[in-house]
């Protein structure tokens, strides 16, 4: 063999050596590329998720006090008949709600009906500090059955989440507000909803009755939820079969503060097609109203029972003494 040939077969190797050499660089470079288009992306997300969470939050922080009325249908579609539904003790296909939030104090009252007929309703108090929930006769709707005094406002312990009507009620992330929660959100990019760039965020094992991941949509321009949908878990996600599904129907304006005034919230329970919708109606919504202190905890009505649930010792009834007799 010629010592060309030598030479030649040398070249060979060194060139296969530097090619060897120039694809492990460039794989190299390709996943430092890839790391920082991922950090990119992530740092993308979480500018997104911070401007949304400064939008909400100045939004918020103008309202000062709420006031609403809703009606709530509960249907199999859109334009079926409503449907009955138990809840507890309860069987009713509709309900109306007044609520009004001032700070830490909140009122609400609700009114079941079943076909039309108003059946025995419940109110929800808290000063800020205490918390009471009034039952009333079911053959005198205005008259009190009983009273108790809760740690809680309404059932936020078994639900862990805030109890609130559903045009302020997915401004939280359970219990935390949203512009907080946005912290710890990823953000899973853009989509369309009511014809609006919403900005689309998973939050992960949000505790509810269960944990379940929460997918919600906001609005690009006001970070309003417009979408919010519920799933058990990454691989139901995956599939597409959401709990619950609730969507925005409108986004409206009430004196300068845009808020969802109508509503559904589908039930799916892991299915592709719901099982049933409750659609929500605003009838009546103001903000920055002054509400006295009298709003927020409720006057008994001579001889109700009174049960207090905050004491440590098991709980005995108080009766309140009736007024004395004319005669």
């Amino acid at each position: 063999m010629s010592p060309s040939g030598v030479r030649h077969r040398a070249d060979i190797r060194r060139e296969t050596g530097s090619t060897v050499n120039s694809r492990m660089l460039f794989v190299a470079l390709l996943q430092a590329g890839l790391t920082l288009q991922l950090a990119s992306g992530s740092a993308a997300g979480q500018s997104i998720a911070q401007e949304a969470a400064k939008k909400l939050g100045r939004e918020l922080e103008t309202r000062k006090s709420v006031e609403l009325k809703v009606h709530v249908d509960i249907r199999v579609g859109e334009n079926a008949p409503p449907i009955p539904f138990p809840v507890g003790d309860k069987i009713f296909d509709s309900w109306n709600a007044h609520f009004i939030e001032d700070g830490a104090r909140r009122f609400r009252d609700l009114r079941f009906t079943l076909e039309g007929k108003e059946s025995p309703h419940q109110t929800h108090y808290s000063d800020g500090e205490r918390f009471a929930e009034v039952s009333y006769d079911p053959k005198a709707l205005e008259t009190q059955s009983q009273v108790a005094i809760k740690r809680v406002f309404q059932n936020e312990t078994a639900g862990d989440r805030m109890e609130r009507p559903d045009p302020v009620f997915f401004l939280y992330v359970g219990k935390t507000p949203l512009p907080q929660a946005l912290a710890k959100a990823s953000h899973l990019g853009a989509d369309t909803v009511l014809q609006r760039k919403c900005d689309v965020f998973l939050f992960k094992g949000v505790r509810w009755y269960r944990p379940q991941d929460h997918v919600y949509y906001l609005d690009h321009e006001t970070a309003i939820p417009l979408k919010v949908a519920a799933f058990e878990n990454e691989a139901e996600r995956t599939a597409g079969r959401p709990l619950w599904i609730w969507t925005a129907q409108s986004l409206d304006k009430v004196q300068g503060h845009p808020i969802v005034l109508n509503s559904t919230m589908a039930a799916h329970a892991g299915k592709r097609e719901p099982h049933s919708r409750w659609i929500t109606r605003t009838t009546s919504a103001s903000f920055g109203k002054k509400h006295p202190d009298s709003t927020f905890w409720p006057k008994f009505d001579p001889g109700v029972s009174i049960h207090d649930q905050t004491i440590a010792v098991p709980p005995e009834l108080l009766v309140l003494p009736s007024p004395p007799r004319a005669d």
